[in-house]
């Protein structure tokens, strides 16, 4: 039976969950917006299409390197040039929008689940197996959505460099990002759970023993 809200305690699992709220909202909207322009790009119906930004590395491009005093005696070229191709085909457009839709999905799921793990709180208390389970759920989300979408970035930002080089350019870069950051939140995610159904079996065994 759910307590009286009049007599449930004031916490701070109200306004987080109304930040998850929006944020839930927020994606919704800037994921159909990035399919309605990807879609309308596709399509044709906008004449110049999406606009999409490949980083190319320097040392991939022969003619800054041949480039007669470019750099002082002793400098190279290093890092990444931005190139941008205003025009794209259909193939194109869909690879631009992977990425940005992908992030944006791993962060919805992730508002989702902390939502429902916070409304179990509410309702339930903090120190539950409903809880423990979602906070789980967050966290192999966290680590496997993490790669997941590193591995999809590094895919499109090479499969985008190939369609900006000239033809016969056979150079291919691949660049993987580590998502260090998730790793750890989805590992700090999977320790409280365990925590907490650690507490939840000592509570069972002493009110078993009374």
């Amino acid at each position: 039976m759910a307590p009286d809200p009049a007599r449930r305690p004031k916490t701070w699992l109200g306004p987080l969950s109304t930040i998850t709220d929006i944020t839930i909202g927020g994606c919704v909207v800037l994921l159909a917006v990035t399919v309605l322009l990807a879609g309308t790009s596709a399509t044709g119906l906008r004449p110049n299409g999406l606009s999409f930004e490949a980083h190319v590395p320097a040392h991939l491009i022969e003619g800054l390197r041949a480039a007669p005093d470019a750099l002082a005696p002793g400098a190279e070229f290093d890092g990444d040039v931005s190139v941008r191709m205003t025009a794209t085909t259909a193939a194109q457009t869909a690879l631009s929008v992977l990425t940005p839709v992908s992030g944006v999905l791993f962060v919805l799921a992730g508002a989702v689940i902390l939502r429902r793990a916070l409304r179990a709180a509410m309702w339930e208390g903090p120190f539950t197996l409903t809880v423990a389970t979602r906070l789980r759920y967050l966290g192999y989300l966290a680590i496997f959505g993490g790669l997941a979408h590193a591995l999809i970035a590094a895919i499109t930002d090479a499969l985008l460099l190939r369609r900006v080089l000239p033809d016969d350019h056979v150079a291919f870069s691949w660049v993987f990002t580590f998502p260090a950051p998730e790793i750890v939140i989805g590992f700090g995610m999977l320790a409280v759970s365990e925590i907490i159904r650690h507490g939840v079996r000592l509570r069972e065994d002493v009110e078993g023993t009374i």
